[in-house]
Parts: structure tokens; C-alpha cells; sequence
């Protein structure tokens, strides 16, 4: 009989601190995306789809193997205008990466990447006082060793940008934002390197251990930072997962963090799981995690002009420092998932609390537009809610899943570090795949949020001209429905090998439910698109 699949996305959500493993990074939870094997790509795709917009998506992709060895290809353009005029671009992007791997005994490999990606422009970025055209690249490389429990590997990750900010328009008048020589334009490099070593074994046939060291280090320069900005990371990690009983799980992790801007830091990270039967679960974990200030949040060195009416332009300086402290955050979570007519049917409960303390934002403690403003912590937030999910395998062609999510804020902080959130969110969808059709449903609800206003709107309030319009905190309720039919034109399998071709048609936002995902962005509507894939 059909069963229902949980990994048909080939990744996994963990939620919460999971620095315990992954260092800073995973101060809010880790999202893993495991891409496809050379093995399971083998052959050349192609993928074209157009729309309105001015969108255009190609993606192409080559894959194969050769006794130990396996490579993959692979290359992409996306293009599209703004929701806003749809004379300007929001997006050209260009991409390609490459991969090899060979094959070692006992399951080892030993594997390399390298790839870039240009953006020319790239709309989209919004601060708390401006949008941005942004013009980057983003090259990178790995090289990785893995056999016996034992991984080896280093990569390293560039982005350079050239940033053009728009202050919004009810500050534009009184407000601009330059480097230290007066520039508007902001140019930045940053290069990361990494390298970590993991083993991996099991002492006793219950217990599996994880223990590891990672290095990174990050060199970020920009015009608009006092100087090059270095820093340097070095962690320990351990995780084990322990069957105590048949019934009964513990993991438990613990990471010791050395950073060049903050004194040491401990991450620990437990759960307890327990099987009521081997089909229903309950879960109980804990976990502490740090976030670090930034190099930006280090090395920012800007000069923001006001202009008062009648006045001459005085100079607000916004400057880095290190005189912060990381922000914490507190995380338990208690969940029930359960497996129902033979493995047809999942259902899940979560529920969580999370408090964050010592929260980094820029700040002016005075309110005096005229004096400094640089990074302080302040501030708390506390992040509780629930999330209830069911997911059905109805036939062997059709399935479906529904989740309702509730969260809720309670904050204390001011200015940038304050949490715009909507309380509620359902998502329902429909799939099948009847051949040669196949076709998805998808139904999102979003409750309506509020994203405080920056400090900046309040410290010029007295100065801006009457009847001058600001950005709304609160963004309405809103419902997105999109949809996809799919029809496969021809298919033909000789042995392992599969050559197809599908043309589909999908809808976003069907119901025209013009609305904005954050006060800053666009006015988002209907869009249209065509796809033709094909595998050969």
C-alpha cells in the first residue's frame, strides 16, 4: 500500500537553536536542502518558463557518472520587472556551478563545487529607512573529504555589491545617508572562509556521537565601515543520540564558541523523545543559542545629513562598535507527532516559547537626531505560540496536507530590533498526479501584522511638512491562492534511464488579492507563467 512520504523535498526543517552543531548561524533553527545526487540527475534538463512581468526563468542542468567518478553541470537566468512599474527591472540573475565527486571504499567520496552567481540589479533589500538597488556577485568553492565517520572540508563564499539606498520618501526631505567622504553609492567585499572537521561513531550499539571543530573567518571591507573588518570564530562541538530505552531517546549537544568580538560563549541543546508505540511520538527539547554582533554591526562608519527647514544641514553619525554584548535566546518546545491508517495519515501538535534577551539594534539613547547613534543592547522578546499539522495520502494519485500556525510577541526593545509578526497563518494544499496530468493547489492565510516604524520617523515627526503620508505598521490580512496543471507531453524509460517532457501552466495568486508581504514592499498581484522541462 501507498505510504505517505516525509522527505519528498529532499531537505529538513529543524526549529529553534541548533548551535549546539551548526555554531551562530543557527540561532533561530536550520533549514537543510540536500540537492540531487549526479546519480539521481543523470542525463540533461531543461527548463524554460516565461510570464507576466517580464519574467523569464531558464534553468539548465547536466549530469552523469563514469565508473568512481560523477559530475554535474548546471546554469540558470531569472529575470523580472517590478510590481511597482513594470518599466524597471527587479531582478537579472545569472548562475553556474559545477561539481565532481569520486568515489572512495567503505562509502568515502571525495567531492569539489565551485560556482558563482551575478545579480545586475537586484531589487528588494529594505532597511528600516530605505530600499536599495543592489548590483553583487556571489562566487564560491568547496572541497570536501568523507570516508569511516570521518569529514574533512573547506569552502569559501564572496559577495561583492554595489548598493544604491533610497531613503524613503517622507524622510528623503530631511534625511540622506553617505559615506564618510559624502558618497551615496555603497561598495562592499566580503569573503568567508571555512573549514570543519567531524567524526562520527558508535561506541555502544545505542549510543551515536558527533564531535567536531570548525574555523571561520570573515574579512568584510566596505566605504562606508571605519576599516577592513576582520573576524575570526573557532568552535567545539559534541552531539550524542542515545536509545536509553526501547520507548525512550535522549540527544544532547553542547558547543563551546571563541569569537573575536565577544568573550566565550556555551551552547547547549537537549531533547527528549518517547514512543508511546512505534507509531505515535511525543518530543520535549531545550536548547540556548548566542548571535554575535556582525562585521556591519562592528565596522559601520556613515553619516546621515539632516536637513531641518530654515536650517543649515546637520550631520547625524551612525558608527560600529564592540561594546555589545551577543544576543540570547532561550528555546523549549514540546510536540506530539503521530502516524494513522497504515502511514496514510500524519498528524502533528507543536508548541513553543522562545525568550531572546540582550538584543542588538542601532540606537540614538537620547533621541536627539544630532548625536551619534551605534549598536547597544536593549530590549527583549519573548515568541510563543503553536503549530497543528495533518498531512493525507487520500489515493495513490492524490494527496494533501493542512497547518494552522499562532505565534505572539511580547517586546520590550525599541527601534530596529523590534519583531513585526502576523499571530495567524494557515496553509492548505492538494496534489496529484494522475498521468500524463499532474496538477497542485496550493491556499495560504496570512493574518494581518504590524512592523513598528523606525526611531528616525519619531525623532523628525516635529519636521515634516503637514499631510505628509507614512509608511503604514500594519499590513491587512491577506489570501493567496496559486495553482499549477501540469500535462506530460511524452515519456520513454529504457532501463534506469528516463527521457520526458511536461508543459505546465501555474497561477500566482489567483484570487488577484492585491496586498504587501511588508509595508516597505510592492503592491503584489496576479502573475501568469508557462513552463516547459524536459529530460533527456
Amino acid at each position: 500500500m501507498p505510504q505517505l512520504s516525509v522527505q519528498g523535498n529532499r531537505g529538513a526543517e529543524e526549529k529553534g537553536p541548533a548551535s549546539a552543531v551548526y555554531g551562530f548561524n543557527a540561532f533561530d533553527g536550520v533549514l537543510n536542502i540536500i540537492t540531487k545526487s549526479a546519480e539521481e540527475m543523470r542525463g540533461t534538463t531543461l527548463q524554460v518558463a516565461g510570464g507576466e512581468l517580464g519574467t523569464l526563468l531558464t534553468n539548465i542542468g547536466h549530469a552523469g557518472t563514469s565508473g568512481d567518478w560523477s559530475y554535474r553541470l548546471s546554469g540558470g537566468h531569472e529575470q523580472n520587472q517590478r510590481w511597482s512599474d513594470r518599466g524597471a527591472t527587479a531582478l537579472n540573475n545569472q548562475r553556474i556551478s559545477g561539481m565532481a565527486e569520486y568515489r572512495l571504499s567503505n562509502n568515502g567520496r571525495i567531492r569539489t563545487e565551485i560556482g558563482a552567481e551575478r545579480a545586475q540589479p537586484y531589487n528588494g533589500f529594505a532597511t528600516e529607512i530605505s530600499t536599495a538597488n543592489v548590483s553583487l556577485s556571489r562566487p564560491h568553492a568547496l572541497l570536501s573529504y568523507e570516508q569511516s565517520g570521518l569529514l574533512v572540508r573547506g569552502w569559501w563564499n564572496g559577495l561583492f555589491t554595489e548598493t544604491d539606498h533610497h531613503i524613503l520618501p517622507p524622510l528623503s526631505p530631511l534625511l540622506g545617508l553617505t559615506d564618510r567622504l559624502g558618497r551615496t553609492g555603497i561598495s562592499s567585499s566580503s569573503n568567508t572562509y571555512d573549514f570543519e572537521t567531524r567524526y562520527r561513531f558508535t561506541p555502544w550499539e545505542t549510543l551515536k556521537v558527533n564531535i567536531g571543530v570548525n574555523y571561520r573567518r570573515i574579512i568584510h571591507s566596505a566605504n562606508n565601515f571605519s576599516t577592513r573588518t576582520t573576524e575570526d570564530r573557532f568552535g567545539l562541538y559534541a552531539q550524542g543520540d542515545w536509545q536509553l530505552l526501547p520507548s525512550l531517546e535522549l540527544s544532547a549537544g553542547l558547543r563551546y564558541d571563541l569569537d573575536t568580538f565577544i568573550t566565550p560563549t556555551l551552547s547547549p541543546r537537549g531533547a527528549l523523545i518517547y514512543h508511546l508505540n512505534p507509531n505515535h511520538a511525543l518530543r520535549l527539547s531545550g536548547s540556548v543559542a548566542h548571535r554575535p554582533p556582525t562585521t556591519t554591526d562592528v565596522g559601520l562608519s556613515i553619516l546621515n545629513p539632516v536637513t531641518f527647514p530654515g536650517f543649515p544641514p546637520q550631520i547625524t553619525v551612525v558608527t560600529g562598535s564592540t561594546n555589545v554584548k551577543p544576543e540570547q535566546i532561550a528555546s523549549y518546545e514540546v510536540g506530539y507527532q503521530g502516524w494513522w491508517l497504515d502511514h496514510r495519515l500524519r498528524t502533528r501538535v507543536t508548541g513553543f516559547y522562545n525568550h531572546i534577551s540582550d538584543l542588538i539594534a542601532f540606537r540614538n539613547p537620547t533621541g536627539n537626531p544630532l548625536n551619534p547613534v551605534r549598536p547597544v543592547n536593549g530590549g527583549v522578546a519573548d515568541i510563543y505560540g503553536g503549530e497543528v499539522g495533518v498531512e493525507l495520502l487520500m489515493t495513490s494519485w492524490l494527496s494533501g496536507f493542512a497547518n494552522y500556525a499562532y505565534q505572539e510577541v511580547g517586546q520590550s526593545s525599541s527601534g530596529f530590533s523590534r519583531r513585526g509578526f502576523p499571530h495567524h497563518k494557515i496553509n492548505v494544499g492538494l496534489r496529484a498526479k494522475w498521468t500524463p496530468f499532474t496538477g497542485e493547489i496550493l491556499y495560504h492565510h496570512v493574518g494581518n501584522a504590524s512592523y513598528p516604524l523606525a526611531d528616525a520617523f519619531t525623532n523628525l515627526a516635529p519636521f515634516f511638512p503637514p499631510g505628509t503620508v507614512l509608511p503604514q505598521e500594519q499590513v491587512p490580512t491577506y489570501n493567496l491562492l496559486n495553482l499549477r496543471l501540469g500535462y506530460l507531453l511524452w515519456r520513454q524509460q529504457t532501463g534506469d534511464n528516463v527521457r520526458e517532457a511536461e508543459l505546465a501552466l501555474s497561477v500566482f495568486n489567483a484570487l488577484n488579492d492585491t496586498h504587501r508581504e511588508h509595508p516597505l514592499g510592492d503592491l503584489l498581484g496576479t502573475r501568469v507563467m508557462g513552463w516547459l522541462t524536459v529530460k533527456l
